[in-house]
């Protein structure tokens, strides 16, 4: 029933969290993810498949297509930069910086393509190292974790009776929910929908997940621009 979480329940819970997570994270390496995007904004709805692929840390390339070899964007996210290469426009998108280059080009995704990267392998613990203030428990018996407001993660997060995310809502408003794991404990969710508003949502929905023996060499994780290509910043877009 709703009410207050055992505190010896709440902290087995995430302390099971965390380690999973902390597995993961030690684990990455070189990987390749290919994904479903389905997103819409207040003007239309577009989907899309993503190819992101890196070895672990950034630099991390994204390629997007709107169908087979359909190439409509290729991204490249370093440290503090941000990339998206237009090959029907010749036209390149440059952010520097903090924040969301996704969404400033108008698909709801309020994360960067490293945290996208991190969500998408089950890296949670990246967002959500400062703890919690308080619990709660709700429906199904999942515990409802309130995070301190200064920290990355900060807002509410959903968890399990397998301490598998079911829901992070966001300081702002906004939230993700995790779902379609299979069932087993160590299980990462199929389906991402992130919503920031009735009318900016996006779904991803993952088709497949695969470690790399061999790390990607620069070549493979750079991005070169035609020598015509036109270099906007992503704010005038």
């Amino acid at each position: 029933m709703p009410g207050p979480a055992d505190p010896a329940e709440a902290a087995r819970r995430w302390q099971r969290f965390l380690a999973q997570s902390s597995v993961r994270q030690q684990n990455a390496g070189p990987f390749s993810l290919t994904a479903s995007l389905r997103y819409r904004n207040q003007d239309s709805g577009h989907r899309v498949t993503m190819r992101m692929w890196g070895n672990g840390p950034a630099p991390l390339r994204l390629d997007v297509e709107a169908g087979v070899g359909a190439l409509i964007a290729q991204i490249r996210e370093e440290k503090g930069l941000f990339v998206a290469y237009s090959p029907r426009e010749a036209t390149a998108l440059v952010h520097e910086g903090d924040g969301s280059p996704a969404l400033a080009l108008g698909i709801p995704v309020p994360f960067t393509i490293q945290d996208m990267a991190a969500l998408l392998q089950g890296r949670f613990g990246k967002f959500f190292t400062a703890g919690y203030d308080r619990t709660e428990v709700v429906a199904d018996g999942t515990i409802a974790y309130s995070l301190p407001s200064q920290a990355g993660g900060a807002g509410t997060l959903l968890l399990d009776a397998l301490a598998r995310p079911v829901r992070w809502t966001g300081a702002s408003g906004w939230h993700v929910a995790f779902s379609r794991y299979e069932n087993t404990p160590d299980a990462l969710p199929e389906r991402i929908d992130m919503i920031i508003s009735d009318t900016r949502q996006a779904t991803i929905f993952v088709k497949s997940r695969q470690k790399h023996a061999a790390a990607y060499t620069p070549a493979e994780l750079a991005l070169t621009l035609p020598p015509d290509t036109h270099i906007r910043p992503v704010r005038q877009r």
